[in-house]
């Protein structure tokens, strides 16, 4: 990550589901992709991402985006969070089909590991395995999807 700024989130995403997931779009309400970084246009099936985030010309207000992802005809958004440090919470994370801004707005502060089961194409059922780091200034999100047949 960039030497000097403060917010930084790493989100790191695993696809272990059998499919590939392919890149749609991403939003920033707060920060910006570093400078080393970029979203991939696909990751395939046990491939791995790691995207770095930072705060936006040495902002407040720490770093809060969503990216989409389409996996097998239905879109996938991430959220994820490092507020900023007045705020006193640890990082948010969040992970939805549908895309747009609904998983953005549906985040929650998460202080321990969590799991969601979604659907994509045609009744394939996902496991997804979030986890956030615990700092407060800068965080690590990690992703984890993979199907029930494995």
């Amino acid at each position: 990550m960039s030497l000097g700024y403060h917010h930084t989130v790493e989100l790191r995403i695993e696809n272990y589901s059998g499919v590939p997931m392919r890149f749609e779009n991403v939003f920033y309400k707060h920060g910006v992709i570093d400078d080393l970084s970029e979203y991939p246009t696909v990751i395939p099936h046990k491939g791995t991402a790691s995207i770095k985030s930072k705060e936006r010309n040495w902002s407040v207000l720490g770093v809060s985006a969503y990216v989409v992802y389409d996996m097998s005809g239905t879109k996938v958004g991430i959220a994820f969070s490092c507020p900023p440090l007045v705020a006193r919470t640890a990082g948010k994370l969040n992970v939805a089909t549908g895309g747009g801004s609904g998983v953005w707005d549906d985040m929650v502060n998460r202080e321990d590991d969590f799991a969601v089961k979604i659907q994509v194409g045609h009744n394939m059922s996902l496991n997804v395995d979030c986890q956030v780091s615990r700092g407060w200034v800068s965080n690590v999100s990690t992703v984890k999807f993979y199907s029930d047949r494995d």
